[in-house]
């Protein structure tokens, strides 16, 4: 009877234990900053993700320095709330750089597609943008003349980075 008494309570004391934590079950959340799209239709990061404001203006931004040109890529919004913002003129950058110093090539917006970035997430009390964006580019120069590709897509893309002033 003892014995049958102890596997009992040894069955409950493992049965109210072993998800005991009210975190076991939940999957963590995944606050590293990132930034990441389908460049010319392949999987594309860019890291360190970050985002800057000054005034009323918002640049979100990263560098891969992990690729031979190095990759800086970015865009600038005027947000006040969560939507869909439509990008113009110097509001987004992609250009390639050689030992982090010397400029190879540079992109503007293409304006024959609709370059947009849509704020899922803005809160600046926690300090949080995040969101899609669908921006597409076109060379303005490169160095050797002909050795970058006159048209960069970045479609699919997603942001989420801390705001720093």
């Amino acid at each position: 009877m003892k014995k049958n008494l102890l596997i009992c309570f040894s069955f409950a004391l493992l049965f109210f234990t072993a998800c005991g934590r009210k975190d076991c079950c939940v999957t963590p959340k995944n606050d590293k900053p990132f930034l990441t799209a389908e460049k010319s239709g392949v999987q594309w990061e860019v890291s360190p993700a970050t985002a800057t404001y000054s005034q009323d203006t918002i640049n979100v931004y990263g560098s891969n320095y992990k690729t031979n040109p190095e990759e800086v890529f970015g865009f600038l919004l005027k947000v006040n709330a969560e939507g869909t913002y439509n990008l113009d003129g110097k509001q987004a950058y992609y250009y390639n750089t050689v030992g982090q110093d010397v400029s190879v090539s540079g992109y503007k917006l293409d304006d024959t597609f609709a370059n947009t970035v849509k704020v899922t997430t803005y809160d600046k009390t926690a300090g949080i943008i995040a969101g899609t964006f669908q921006i597409k580019f076109i060379k303005t120069y490169d160095n050797p003349t002909g050795s970058y590709p006159d048209k960069i897509a970045f479609l699919n893309g997603k942001f989420k980075v801390a705001l720093h002033k």
